[in-house]
């Protein structure tokens, strides 16, 4: 898959005006424009795809083309907000996930996990990595902890971690980012609410 394949399937994703419930449900909408967009073209789509053969990780969508597999990896951070349809009726609520500091270090761990798969597989050629956030705070700097792990201007090769020596802080080890990528944030407003996407192809 390319970056204009990808651009196409969000862009024609987000034409639909639609707040999405959660991430589970932004994965399965995603999933099934990427199959319209393959539709006849012998391109399978499939999700929660394991990472080996232990089946203790997953990709979120793996598209498999012939011999080439590319796998994509979603984040769905949001902050609250009560989501009405077009009658004023209340459809659902938005979590308040908060917490940006987790969001950005887990959102980076996901380029780490599809550079360290490109690596060990000949096969995979190129993955996916995409944010999708109503929370503005992702699409700016942040220092103190968050000092290693900012993506608002460009994602910098070298090591990851939250900077803090407080005990929460030992469950994100840190790792490592191989390369470095130009994040292009994105917004559109759907429904009277500013929705941010960020696209890194690794």
């Amino acid at each position: 898959m390319n970056a204009k394949d990808m651009s196409s399937c969000l862009g024609s994703l987000f034409t639909k005006m639609r707040i999405f419930c959660n991430e589970a449900d932004f994965q399965h909408s995603l999933a099934m424009e990427l199959e319209k967009h393959y539709q006849g073209q012998g391109v399978d789509v499939r999700l929660e795809f394991p990472i080996d053969p232990s089946n203790s990780e997953h990709f979120d969508i793996m598209i498999i083309a012939g011999n080439t597999k590319c796998p994509i990896e979603l984040k769905y951070k949001t902050k609250k907000k009560t989501i009405k349809d077009r009658f004023g009726q209340v459809l659902f609520t938005l979590k308040n996930q908060s917490a940006q500091i987790i969001g950005r270090y887990n959102y980076l761990k996901d380029i780490h996990r599809i550079e360290q798969y490109k690596a060990n597989n000949s096969f995979c050629q190129n993955g996916f990595a995409i944010l999708l956030t109503n929370d503005y705070l992702y699409t700016k700097k942040s220092s103190g902890a968050s000092e290693y792990v900012n993506i608002n201007r460009g994602i910098c090769a070298g090591i990851k971690r939250i900077n803090t020596n407080a005990k929460w802080a030992s469950k994100y080890p840190s790792f490592s980012i191989n390369n470095n990528y130009q994040t292009n944030w994105k917004n559109i407003l759907i429904n009277g609410i500013n929705i941010f996407y960020l696209v890194v192809e690794v």
